[in-house]
């Protein structure tokens, strides 16, 4: 039975760094959404082209290890920002926007 990746991707989320506010997490998770099963689908539309075929857990395991490693560096260095920034811009009526193009998603990544 395969429950797909969303579950690991919940997982994930949850252990991250206790310094990443919640609003990160759920931005986050709305890039994962928004991303994820796309970026899935295209691997395995051209899946001819691997030399080697990866599943796509291992895929999301990769993604969710990189950005761990980065949010880790962030958490060290001071990154998150200071607490209630997020929420006071939030307030203000930023909303929280999802890259419109590949470009865009590497930009955030």
């Amino acid at each position: 039975m395969d429950l797909g990746w969303q579950p690991f991707v919940k997982n994930w989320l949850q252990k991250l760094p206790r310094g990443m506010p919640d609003l990160g997490r759920r931005h986050l998770q709305l890039l994962f959404n928004h991303s994820v099963q796309r970026g899935l689908d295209f691997v395995k539309r051209y899946s001819k082209y691997q030399t080697v075929p990866a599943p796509s857990m291992s895929l999301v395991a990769c993604l969710c290890n990189i950005l761990t490693a980065f949010l880790d560096f962030m958490a060290k260095h001071g990154g998150f920002g200071q607490p209630g920034e997020a929420e006071a811009n939030t307030r203000l009526g930023s909303a929280i926007e999802i890259p419109k193009s590949k470009f865009d998603l590497s930009l955030v990544i």
